[in-house]
């Protein structure tokens, strides 16, 4: 897709990655996010154990699954400082219209929150063996709705990061459809291959935050502002957390059922 033939909502959204080309500058960024996220998750974890000792932060409970999704407002705010200082624009240029993003935001959500709930009560179900523990359902809800907030921040923080930024920028320094949509998505992928418990477990996340990313980045496209896929990433994220998860893992304090506890090097060699 040629910048002559995008439609003009398509090239209004990624004319700002144009004020300040240059492939060095993108490797710069990226770098410096690299340490900001390094930097931000590293200080939040002190918050979940001391001394080696879990704290009422620690990731699996409730609140701490909140605050560790939360503490991506941080980082975002360092992102747009490093992107102001390297490029001379702030987030604001990398998500589309405030209005029609907002709109689109909600209108996603809601839909693929109502198709992951009707998937959820589908078969396969999860034996009763497996589970360890259920959550009241009260006590669940609250802090679901809690987490909405939060992880919201940390599903924006990203797309802002892969789907608005490096979208826009590759598309300043390539015109091919390919470069500009594909390599955000390869990228998200393979961080997200760190996320993971071992090689198989690692692959897997990175094959799925690919799929994902390129599904998020056709949203964008389409609508030519982030919204969409801020909505959709968000879903996708709360599907994880909020339905099964382990005893004891991190991330799990927000889920309604917990499966028996597994030590992780024994995930790893499954």
């Amino acid at each position: 897709m040629t910048r002559s033939s995008r439609p003009q909502y398509l090239d209004d959204f990624l004319a700002p990655g144009r004020k300040a080309p240059g492939l060095g500058k993108i490797i710069k960024v990226l770098v410096g996010t690299e340490v900001i996220f390094f930097l931000v998750l590293g200080l939040s974890a002190s918050l979940f154990a001391i001394n080696g000792q879990k704290t009422i932060f620690a990731s699996d409970t409730p609140t701490g699954t909140i605050l560790e999704f939360a503490a991506f407002a941080m980082i975002i705010v360092l992102f747009h400082a490093l992107v102001r200082f390297i490029h001379g624009r702030g987030i604001e240029t990398m998500m589309g219209p405030f209005r029609a993003c907002w709109n689109n935001y909600k209108r996603a959500f809601l839909y693929v929150a109502l198709l992951s709930l009707i998937l959820s009560l589908l078969p396969p179900f999860v034996p009763q063996s497996e589970i360890a523990h259920t959550r009241p359902f009260p006590t669940w809800l609250f802090f679901a709705l809690l987490a909405i907030p939060a992880v919201t921040i940390q599903a924006a923080t990203e797309e802002i990061i892969y789907r608005g930024y490096l979208m826009q920028q590759f598309a300043s320094y390539r015109s091919e459809k390919w470069i500009w949509m594909g390599l955000p998505s390869i990228i998200f992928g393979v961080a997200h291959y760190f996320n993971g418990i071992g090689i198989t477990d690692g692959v897997l996340l990175a094959i799925w935050a690919t799929l994902l990313g390129l599904c998020c980045a056709d949203l964008t496209v389409r609508s030519g502002n982030l919204g969409a896929a801020i909505g959709l990433h968000a879903v996708n994220n709360l599907y994880a957390l909020l339905y099964i998860g382990i005893e004891n893992w991190e991330k799990s304090g927000l889920a309604r059922h917990l499966l028996h506890y597994i030590e992780p090097a024994q995930f790893e060699s499954n």
